[in-house]
């Protein structure tokens, strides 16, 4: 799940598990899945020879918001609550790479009702993108084509209690596991079948 956190949380958390050469072979790891792109505190930057460019500055979201990177389609997905409100919504910013300036839209739904804090793209769908939501109050959502106009589902199980602290896939997109925050609950969950079912 390297693709969601920068360079330097990347490194934080994992240095409580391996060892030195371990979490900076992750390092740099990071660097090249995401292309020179990172984010720190609100702000996120991709790498412009010969500086960092900053692609959004409006200081929406939590300090360290969830971020995702479509690959194929180069766009960054980023969780931009407006906390003033509140006003759950993701960012989406795409046209990063060479332009004078990137475009960037505002994602929202009924469905979302918390800080979203997993989000990942899913690697089978290569010619737009389909983003996975996991929130602070238990919710798993699907969005399809996240790069145009998103379509929104919630997929979330019954038993799901905390906040979603990781989304990852088997060998295909319907196999799908979700890691939880807090104790005292299940943390690990996994549907075979797009979210139709769950087991923990």
């Amino acid at each position: 799940f390297a693709e969601h956190f920068s360079a330097w949380q990347t490194l934080f958390l994992f240095a409580k598990h391996f060892s030195v050469w371990q979490t900076i072979f992750l390092f740099a790891k990071v660097f090249f899945v995401c292309q020179k792109l990172s984010l720190f505190a609100k702000d996120i930057f991709v790498w412009q020879t010969p500086k960092w460019k900053s692609l959004e500055t409006t200081q929406n979201g939590l300090f360290y918001p969830a971020m995702a990177l479509d690959s194929n389609l180069n766009i960054v997905y980023s969780e931009f609550t407006d906390t003033a409100v509140p006003t759950y919504q993701i960012r989406r910013i795409s046209n990063f790479l060479g332009g004078p300036a990137p475009t960037k839209a505002s994602l929202s739904n009924a469905l979302l009702t918390s800080y979203p804090t997993a989000l990942k793209v899913s690697p089978f769908t290569t010619t737009s993108t389909k983003l996975f939501v996991g929130t602070m109050n238990s919710k798993l959502l699907r969005l399809t084509t996240a790069n145009a106009t998103a379509g929104w589902t919630d997929i979330s199980g019954p038993g799901f209690i905390g906040s979603i602290s990781d989304i990852e896939f088997g060998t295909n997109e319907n196999q799908i596991f979700v890691t939880f925050h807090n104790y005292g609950v299940t943390n690990i969950w996994y549907t075979p079948n797009g979210g139709t079912n769950w087991y923990s």
